[in-house]
């Protein structure tokens, strides 16, 4: 029986996956020593299903629309299209941890099973996750962000 992408991606305890040419991650991380804004602008987004881009710091605090908080849910259907989140490490070690969620047609929250994994794109001071929410095959276009990484 062949595997989805969620039980590869459990079985490989956090490393990224061979998926055809592309690398596949169930999380996005990224260390910061000192405090970053971020740029994030939702590029794609599936008209099947609402989606969301969480969000969590460990080892500091996001700073979303005048609220300090350790993590956040930022949905496309309530979210505005591009919004800035400033990231302030409480520690030199401190990771951003981000991700891909939507609400099945129940209106439940969905995360990590199925076919949902991230394609990251690293560019300089740019980064675009291609997500692919795990119903179905996967895709990489159910949501489609752009990280803009501010000193």
């Amino acid at each position: 029986m062949n595997k989805n992408l969620s039980e590869r991606l459990a079985e490989a305890g956090g490393a990224p996956v061979q998926l055809g040419e592309r690398q596949v991650r169930a999380l996005y991380e990224l260390p910061c020593s000192e405090a970053l804004s971020l740029g994030i602008t939702f590029l794609e987004s599936s008209a099947a299903r609402p989606q969301a881009l969480p969000m969590k710091i460990d080892g500091g605090t996001l700073e979303v629309n005048g609220a300090s908080l350790k993590d956040v849910e930022l949905w496309t259907d309530t979210a505005p299209p591009r919004f800035d989140v400033l990231v302030r490490a409480a520690k030199q070690r401190a990771v951003l941890k981000i991700w891909n969620q939507w609400r099945d047609e129940r209106g439940t929250t969905q995360a990590w099973i199925g076919n949902a994994g991230i394609v990251v794109e690293e560019r300089d001071r740019e980064v675009i996750l291609r997500c692919s929410d795990g119903v179905g095959a996967p895709t990489f276009d159910d949501l489609v962000v752009q990280l803009a990484l501010k000193q």
